[in-house]
């Protein structure tokens, strides 16, 4: 059986990735469209390709082999007269008095408040979203537990009416329905939890800036005062003269003054290199490396590392750099030897996440012939964030400066981790439509199973109409009790994440929720109709 079944994968598999080749490039455009952002289809672009789709189509073939593995060693714990009866599945315990599922879902409940008031306390975004998540699976397992205790558990009490028999008849086979349960929960919480991962609104200042300054030249001034806040009202006076307007030049450059009255500025060396940040898709060999000031970067951090010790994004330190905490970054210096930069301080939602952040002191000695600044923090008062930015950037348009809000430029960030998770999102929501097809396969078993029972209802005075109703609300009522209980998990894993300020798309979460849920119901109907077709006398004949 394992040999045919081997065949009949292998055969399918190649059919599916020889017609999947060329029409690759249409789902590309398929699933760009379902959104456009340019990383989304740079990302499918590398990712999709005639290798990828073989590594797919042999990972499949695996994953079918060994679900027939399993299937055919769960058919040897049936006896020989059960089999030639046409009985597939063992004698099962249907009722259970034990109350360990209980116990344990209880314990998991608690769990699962403690990690999401964790999450809640916690600082770092990725530890919150991991809590979060955490907590919410915990809450998903603890509600599977108490499903699989309601299933089994003793039923004495008579039922009327042809609703309450179909519910009653789920609780005939308590581990297949347990199955359709936790197949459509899985799915409503892997759906919606992804949300968790998703950053809350960046806040509008990073260690009290507001703005970001990037200039194509160096400045050897810092306009924030002296020589360089000279050159930059000099630069406003040409342009207010290349542009004249009704207003007086000179009236014009005393609100300008008044506008840059309170301003900060932080000017930054640079010593350019590969872009380290999410934006890049490929890994960065040699990132930028750039001096800040001492009060930027954590005094408590290891001062007396191997190596010059260096401030570094979370997130580019993990996924970019592939470096842990204490690893060390090897980097040639500005005489084109190798220098280690180690890797001391993580940051969260910063502006600087293409970057490697070192004491000013140690970039002047490590690159003597980067002088000259290229980036700049600039604080200003509350509200004239905006008009300070368009002042700069006309005052100083001959050096290249370009101002971004702090907030915005984190968000630039933001934006790209969350076009990947709704990538994944949109993935994962195709392929469990296409699981869905399993489950049809299920249900038809369980339907094919009961013919007997079924031809039986329907000898004694059941119409076929009937019938068809009592399965259908069988299985309908297990596709909603797993995505109650999928969604509750999922909903109380993104809650504190949207109390934070989180917006969640539930407008899109409820179509991949609904459409998993139509595709099982049509599952069912698909499953109860070609069941009852069967004729009544071999139906009684077998039972």
């Amino acid at each position: 059986i394992l040999v045919e079944g081997f065949i009949i994968a292998t055969v399918g598999s190649a059919l599916g990735v020889a017609l999947a080749i060329p029409y690759a490039g249409y789902l590309l455009k398929i699933l760009v469209s379902l959104w456009p952002d340019p990383s989304v289809g740079t990302f499918l672009s590398l990712h999709v390709s005639p290798v990828t789709l073989v590594i797919g189509g042999t990972l499949g073939l695996f994953t079918a082999m060994l679900a027939m593995f399993l299937a055919l060693r769960s058919l040897l714990k049936v006896s020989p007269p059960q089999l030639l009866r046409g009985t597939t599945a063992a004698v099962e315990q249907t009722t259970s008095t034990s109350r360990w599922p209980v116990v344990v879902a209880l314990s998991l409940g608690l769990s699962s408040v403690g990690l999401l008031l964790g999450g809640s306390l916690a600082t770092n975004p990725d530890i919150k979203a991991g809590c979060f998540f955490g907590g919410g699976a915990f809450l998903l397992t603890g509600g599977m537990l108490l499903v699989r205790a309601w299933l089994r558990a003793p039923r004495v009490k008579v039922i009327n009416g042809v609703p309450a028999l179909a519910i009653r008849n789920a609780m005939r086979n308590p581990g297949r329905s347990l199955l359709t349960v936790s197949l459509v929960a899985s799915a409503g919480f892997l759906l919606v939890a992804v949300e968790s991962f998703r950053r809350p609104p960046p806040p509008a200042d990073w260690k009290g800036y507001t703005l970001i300054a990037e200039s194509d030249v160096p400045l050897f001034q810092s306009f924030g005062n002296g020589p360089g806040f000279d050159d930059l009202m000099l630069g406003l006076e040409k342009a207010y003269a290349d542009k004249p307007t009704d207003e007086p030049t000179a009236a014009r450059l005393a609100k300008a003054k008044a506008t840059l009255a309170g301003m900060a500025v932080v000017p930054i060396r640079v010593h350019g290199g590969d872009d380290a940040s999410c934006l890049n898709l490929y890994q960065a060999g040699k990132p930028s490396v750039i001096g800040v000031p001492k009060a930027l970067l954590d005094p408590m951090a290891d001062r007396k590392a191997d190596g010059i010790p260096t401030a570094v994004e979370q997130n580019t330190m993990m996924w970019m750099l592939k470096k842990g905490l204490g690893d060390a970054v090897e980097l040639p210096n500005g005489s084109g030897e190798p220098t280690a930069f180690r890797l001391v301080q993580t940051l969260t939602d910063s502006p600087f996440q293409s970057e490697l952040l070192i004491d000013d002191e140690a970039f002047r000695v490590t690159f003597p012939k980067d002088d000259g600044y290229r980036l700049f923090l600039v604080g200003v008062p509350a509200g004239k964030e905006r008009d300070v930015a368009a002042l700069l950037e006309t005052g100083l348009a001959t050096s290249g400066l370009t101002v971004t809000l702090v907030k915005d430029k984190v968000a630039g960030f933001q934006a790209v981790i969350g076009a990947y998770l709704t990538l994944f999102q949109l993935l994962g929501g195709f392929g469990l439509l296409l699981g869905v097809a399993g489950l049809a396969v299920v249900l038809l078993r369980g339907v094919w199973e009961r013919s007997g029972e079924l031809a039986l209802l329907q000898a004694v005075g059941y119409s076929r109409a009937t019938v068809v109703k009592m399965v259908l609300i069988e299985n309908v009522f297990l596709l909603q009790l797993g995505l109650l209980v999928g969604t509750v998990a999922a909903a109380a894993s993104v809650a504190p994440h949207r109390l934070e300020g989180a917006t969640i798309p539930w407008m899109r979460l409820s179509v991949l929720l609904g459409g998993v849920f139509v595709a099982g119901v049509m599952a069912v109907i698909v499953a109860t109709f070609v069941a009852v077709r069967r004729p009544v006398v071999p139906g009684l004949r077998a039972e």
